[in-house]
Formats: structure tokens, C-alpha cells, sequence
């Protein structure tokens, strides 16, 4: 029968062989996650390589697999190195260099080391002892290659420990100390005991030794979700299950023990993976009923705020409606009546007449800011020159500004401006909107200033509306372009704003793929309203 030892090395061996495989199996496009894979799956090579060599009675075939495991010793070293370097981040990034150097190095000496006698030369077989190496002459070089890849692997993992903050702090730390234990203890019994000639230790040392990392790994994703790994405690449970029954077949005295614990065996994995598999299942469903509720989540507060969009947009419409249609309502009756005659009874007239186009422009700027509520219009982008935009839009406020004996001008660039693709209908109304807006609160006497300019490295036209009005406070910048917004001049001069012209203006210019801008340096010190946009470009 096998003995405890040999046992001992075979679970060691499917605990890393299950690691390497579920880990890998989780993630594998995640560079930390492949090269941890490695590790644990050359740790399985190097336990197999020991069970097979400590189960030798032939010299000749204990010195065949003697060599892989020092061959496979190598593969270890260069995994944990090249992991080192990885962790903790999902892309591969090591240097052209090193990679030559890590590499060139593996395939130099991994040939040398597992088939020719230059590291391992004979293995001798004592009486009822462990098999013995009698080194070669680039036996020292290897020692030497082993001993300074496994010194650099903890010293970048410890650098990454001390660089981290955090969670991911306390993860490299969890894999500092399992690599560190694994290292101190294999190392010390598998490479340089032996080194200087002493074989005399417990076999099963060094692949036990192992476990230390694999457990440390484990215990760091079941609490910390290592490398973004999460683990259902049944898979560990199911795990311990089958090793603990397999130790009981591997430990049977008899081979009426062995023919009925296989049985059991197997039927514990078959009970293990119906375990796993309906947990999988269950955790799934759970996902989806979970999924489904958050959805569910959103869509009720979707309609919270369709229903608080509604009651706002009743009240603004009823209390902006209201204003002018009690004006000229007002002025009718008393018309109608004969109240007024003469000069008044013609001022009545052109006033009702001056809140009927106020109520319709109200209305319009309602349905037009209702337009760009969820899908944007569809624009008709075509190119466009900025200057024909501008040019028609002065002559639109050229009358409005003269009765408030506010100077405007158009500052022409110096340099010709590029076409841009644009609606310029759409374009137009936005331009519109800040000219209106920069007249209403500039007070008589001011001056508003419109510009373009064209910026050659980013590739955008600027167009600048610049007034010397009222100036916009801290808090009129946070509400500037949001629906309904009206600020402290709104409040002030213009009573009877929508609260949509910037807003309707913002919404045009980002679907143009745009930006639109304000800057004030204060109360009382004028505004620069900036549009932004691409020069021909495809939308």
C-alpha cells in the first residue's frame, strides 16, 4: 500500500492541479490570474516528479525523474518570477529585455538540467532511504538561478505589498506571506539541504510546503476577492470532502478497504459536483431575480422623475401662460366694454397684441425644449460658413438693441473661418437664444460683442456673445442651463422668462457634438457666452 508520505504528496498534487485549473478556468485573459496558473500547475509537475523518484527502486529511473524535478524546479522559479512581475494587474507587462533574459534562460538551462548530466550526474539509492543526487559541473549555476529568481520574485512582491494601499494592500500581503513560507520551508529542504548533502529529511516536506501559498491564496479570495476572484464556500467545502476521502482511499491497509472506499470516492465526487452544479444554479437564479429587481428599481424611479417632470412642467406652463393671457384679457374686456377709447384704447390694442406674441413665443420655446426630451431632432447637418450664421442673426436683434441703445457689433476674424457641418436652422435658433438672452439683461446704454475665431490645433470655431450686463453669480452659474432655470436676473429684469432659452441652446449645440460655455467674473461684470464646435466633421 502506498505509504503516508506518498499520500501526503498526491493530495498536495490535486489541490494544486484543482487550484491552477479553477483559477485559470475563472478568468484567463487576466495576466496575474494565467501566471498564478502556471505556478500552482508546476508545482503539480515537481510533487509528481518527487512521488515518482521517492517511490523508485532502480537508480536508473529515480535519476530520469530525479532531474525533472530539478528541471521542473526551474519552471517554478521563472512562473513565480514572471507572476511577481504581473501582479496585481490583468495585462502582461514585462520589458522586451527581460523577457529575452527570463526566458533565453529558461530554455538554456531547463534542457541541460532535465536531460543531460551536467547538473544532476548519478542518483544512488540507499538501503530503505531516499534517493540521493550527485551533482554536476553547472550544478552551481543552476543553484545560483534558482536562488536569485525565487530572492527577486519575493523582493517584487514585497515592493508591491509596500506600494499598495488598501485592498489590494492587504491581498499582496496575503500572497507575500503564503510565497514566503512555501519558499522558506521547500526551499530550505529541496534545494539547499541537499545542496550540501544532506537527504536525510521527510520526503513530503517540500510539496506540503506548498500549501502554505495555495491556502493563503484561497483564504485571500474567500475574504478579499484576490484578483478579482469570487469563491461560493461550497466549492472549498466540496473540495476538502473529496481530498479527505481520497487520503482515506490512498491510506487503505487492504485491498478489501481499497474495493470499498473507491466506490465511495467516486461517489463523493458525483454528490461533490451536484453540489457545486445546483449551487451554481441557484446562485444564477438568485442573480437574475436580483438583476430583474434593480431594473425594476430603475424603471420606478424613471417613472418618479417622469411624474416630477410633469407636475413641474404643469406649473411653469400654467404660471407662464397665466401672466400674459391675463394682460391682454384684461385689455380686451375693457375694449369690448368701451372702458378705453382714442390713443389709450390703440395702446390696449398693440400691448394685447405684444403679450399675444409673447404667449405664442412661450409656447414655442415649450415645445421646442419638449423636443429634446429623451432622442435629439433629427438635424439636417450640412456645411455651413459661421459668418452667414452671425450676419443673420444681427440683423434679427439689430432693431431690439437700437430701442435699448445698446451697441452691438460683430468683431469679424482677421482670418477666414472654416465651414462646419451644422444644422443651420437649429444653429441659428441657439446663436439666437444667447443674443436674446445678452440684450435683455445688458442695460441700456451697454454694449454686447459677438466673435469667431478658429482654432488650428484642436480644430474647433469658437463663438463668443460678450456683454457688459448684470454679470452671473456663483449660484447662476450651477443653474444656468438646466430646464426652467431662471437666476437672479430673470428674477430681476426679465419676470416673465421660459427658464428654457439655454437650455434649449445647450441641448442644440451638444447635438452638434459641441460645447457651450458661460463665464462671469461677478455681479455686475458682464458675461461671455462661448459656443464650441468641430470643423467638419461627420455626424
Amino acid at each position: 500500500m502506498i505509504d503516508f508520505a506518498s499520500s501526503l504528496i498526491i493530495v498536495t498534487a490535486l489541490i494544486n492541479a484543482f487550484v491552477a485549473a479553477w483559477i485559470f478556468h475563472k478568468n484567463m485573459r487576466n495576466a496575474s490570474i494565467l501566471w498564478f496558473s502556471a505556478f500552482a500547475s508546476t508545482l503539480v509537475i515537481w510533487c509528481v516528479a518527487i512521488l515518482i523518484t521517492h517511490l523508485s527502486r532502480i537508480p536508473e529511473q529515480a535519476i530520469i525523474w530525479g532531474r525533472l524535478i530539478y528541471g521542473s524546479g526551474l519552471l517554478i522559479a521563472t512562473a513565480l518570477f514572471i507572476f511577481a512581475n504581473v501582479f496585481p494587474h490583468s495585462e502582461y507587462k514585462l520589458s522586451k529585455r527581460l523577457k529575452l533574459v527570463v526566458l533565453g534562460s529558461l530554455i538554456l538551462f531547463f534542457p541541460l538540467t532535465t536531460f543531460t548530466d551536467y547538473v544532476i550526474k548519478e542518483a544512488q539509492i540507499p538501503l530503505g532511504g531516499e534517493a540521493m543526487a550527485h551533482y554536476g559541473l553547472l550544478y552551481p549555476f543552476y543553484f545560483v538561478y534558482m536562488i536569485g529568481f525565487l530572492a527577486v520574485a519575493l523582493y517584487l512582491l514585497f515592493r508591491t505589498y509596500r506600494r499598495s494601499e488598501g485592498h489590494q494592500r492587504t491581498q499582496a500581503l496575503y500572497i507575500f506571506m503564503g510565497v514566503l513560507f512555501t519558499i522558506l520551508v521547500g526551499g530550505t529542504t529541496n534545494l539547499i539541504l541537499p545542496s550540501f548533502g544532506y537527504f536525510n529529511f521527510w520526503v513530503a516536506m517540500g510539496p506540503a510546503s506548498t500549501l502554505f501559498v495555495i491556502f493563503f491564496v484561497i483564504y485571500a479570495i474567500l475574504k478579499h476577492h484576490l484578483l478579482g476572484l469570487k469563491v461560493v464556500g461550497i466549492e472549498i467545502l466540496a473540495l476538502l470532502i473529496v481530498v479527505s476521502v481520497l487520503t482515506e482511499v490512498l491510506l487503505s491497509r487492504s485491498s478489501l478497504e481499497l474495493f470499498i472506499r473507491i466506490p465511495i470516492f467516486v461517489s463523493v465526487i458525483v454528490f461533490a459536483y451536484l453540489l457545486i452544479h445546483g449551487t451554481f444554479k441557484q446562485i444564477a437564479s438568485s442573480r437574475k431575480i436580483q438583476t430583474q429587481a434593480q431594473e425594476l428599481e430603475k424603471v420606478n424611479i424613471s417613472l418618479k422623475e417622469l411624474l416630477g417632470m410633469k407636475t413641474e412642467l404643469l406649473n411653469t406652463i400654467s404660471h407662464q401662460l397665466r401672466t400674459p393671457t391675463t394682460i391682454f384679457r384684461s385689455m380686451l374686456s375693457m375694449i369690448t366694454e368701451g372702458d378705453v377709447a382714442g390713443q389709450q384704447k390703440e395702446k390696449f390694442i398693440k400691448d394685447s397684441y405684444a403679450a399675444a406674441n409673447r404667449l405664442l413665443l412661450i409656447v414655442d420655446s415649450i415645445m421646442e425644449a419638449s423636443s429634446f426630451e429623451g432622442k435629439l431632432p433629427d438635424f439636417d447637418f450640412k456645411a455651413v460658413q459661421i459668418d452667414n450664421i452671425i450676419n443673420q442673426s444681427m440683423n434679427i436683434f439689430a432693431v431690439i438693441a437700437k430701442a435699448k441703445s445698446i451697441d452691438l457689433e460683430y468683431q469679424k476674424s482677421k482670418e477666414p473661418l472654416p465651414t462646419i457641418m451644422a444644422d443651420d436652422t437649429y444653429l441659428k435658433s441657439a446663436l439666437n437664444k444667447l443674443i436674446d438672452n445678452a440684450i435683455w439683461y445688458t442695460r441700456d446704454n451697454g454694449k454686447v460683442v459677438i466673435s469667431a475665431e478658429f482654432n488650428q490645433e484642436q480644430k474647433t470655431v469658437s463663438i463668443k456673445v460678450k456683454d457688459t450686463g448684470i454679470g452671473l453669480t456663483e449660484e447662476d452659474k450651477k443653474i444656468l442651463f438646466q430646464r426652467f432655470s431662471k437666476g437672479r436676473g430673470a428674477k430681476m429684469i426679465n419676470v416673465n422668462s421660459s427658464g428654457l432659452g439655454l437650455y434649449i441652446a445647450k441641448k442644440i449645440i451638444q447635438g452638434h457634438r459641441g460645447e457651450i460655455t458661460a463665464e462671469s467674473e461677478g455681479e455686475d461684470k458682464g458675461s461671455i457666452f462661448t459656443i464650441t464646435l468641430p470643423v467638419m466633421q461627420e455626424i
